[in-house]
């Protein structure tokens, strides 16, 4: 069933078939809630404010475009709301349930390579501006087309390759900053079990290699 047939549905009084679209969407609206605020708990506070949000405002949806960009919207501007509340943000707790069930595959040594590995992938990636972290996240985590991202953050979509441009080239100085030729060695154990912000740290540095480590340095 689509998500503009569900909608219907719930619109009809199918009030129950709302946590299908919640289930679909849970993951994609958190990782972008984080990269705008930097942190998990107040990502957590945001994707359910938004899923109240669209629920009050389901009628307003009027199925031209796709609803999955429409709850998208509607989280990137509350997440944007409660930063510029409070702006003094911690950059988030480690995930726990996600590291055991990632790090469970792994031998000590192995175990103790991969965690050193993520949190050094995690905190540069934390360490972007805001407005690169979200384009990063939207386009390398959740696959989410130029057209896409930047229906959801209000921008061009020229802005939008621009930023994620940038979000690469930095990620890919500090990586060579911190690792040099041995790049490849330290994240010998990351495919084993990849997180997305591995994944995403990973993706900016093989999409841009060919760029190599001299491109200039990015404001």
């Amino acid at each position: 069933m689509s998500d503009e047939e569900v909608v219907t549905k719930v619109l009809e009084g199918a009030i129950a078939l709302y946590e299908v679209l919640v289930g679909r969407y849970n993951q994609r609206l958190f990782r972008i809630c984080r990269a705008i605020l930097g942190n998990n708990t107040e990502a957590r506070d945001v994707v359910q404010q938004t899923y109240a949000q669209a629920y009050e405002h389901l009628r307003q949806f009027e199925g031209r475009g796709k609803f999955s960009n429409w709850l998208t919207t509607i989280a990137v501007h509350e997440a944007s709301l409660r930063r510029r509340s409070n702006r003094v943000r911690s950059l988030g707790e480690l995930q726990a349930s996600e590291r055991a069930k990632a790090d469970s595959v792994l031998s000590p040594e192995e175990h103790f390579s991969h965690t050193q590995t993520r949190q050094i992938l995690e905190s540069m990636i934390d360490a972007l501006p805001a407005k690169y972290r979200v384009v990063q996240i939207m386009r390398d985590v959740e696959g989410m087309t130029v057209a896409e991202t930047a229906e959801c953050l209000g921008i061009s979509q020229e802005n939008v390759k621009m930023r994620l441009h940038r979000a690469r080239a930095r990620l890919r100085k500090r990586l060579y900053e911190l690792f040099g030729s041995k790049v490849s060695d330290v994240f010998r154990f990351t495919c084993l079990a990849a997180t997305a912000w591995s994944t995403a740290c990973l993706s900016a540095l093989v999409l841009t290699r060919t760029q190599g480590c001299q491109s200039k340095p990015l404001p």
